[in-house]
């Protein structure tokens, strides 16, 4: 069955998830995915578009499939339905391997973001402006 829900609770997304095996992530245009993180981190194998940031902490057929556009992506979802062993075994690394990425790793890169548009605010107050 899928399900699309809309803003809940931290007791219910816990909920949602132990019931759950599989987490879509269909964005295009994804920076980073935390809801994809989360859900990798609560045990669920990830399918989630290759070029998006969620590539950061997700490894095809290790914590989930990464895919080229929609019909992969429905491809993949028949694919760990018919695959029991596959999805089995990307739930247990999940389970039992944290993220590669964690807040401490977010946090830094959000302070190395700051701090380049700062030189590059600086740098463009310095230019001439034409």
């Amino acid at each position: 069955m899928v399900a699309v829900r809309g803003r809940l609770t931290r007791a219910e997304i816990r909920e949602l998830y132990a019931g759950s095996e599989v987490f879509l992530a269909p964005a295009k245009l994804e920076a980073f995915g935390i809801a994809a993180l989360e859900a990798r981190a609560a045990g669920l194998a990830v399918i989630a578009r290759r070029g998006t940031g969620i590539e950061e902490f997700v490894v095809d057929e290790v914590d989930g499939l990464i895919v080229s556009g929609d019909e992969a992506m429905a491809d993949a979802v028949v694919r760990l339905v018919r695959d029991r062993s596959l999805l089995g075994a990307i739930r247990s690394h999940n389970r039992t391997q944290p993220p590669r990425f964690d807040w401490s790793d977010a946090l830094a890169a959000a302070a190395g973001e700051y701090a380049r548009a700062a030189a590059l605010v600086a740098g463009s107050a310095e230019a001439p402006r034409e």
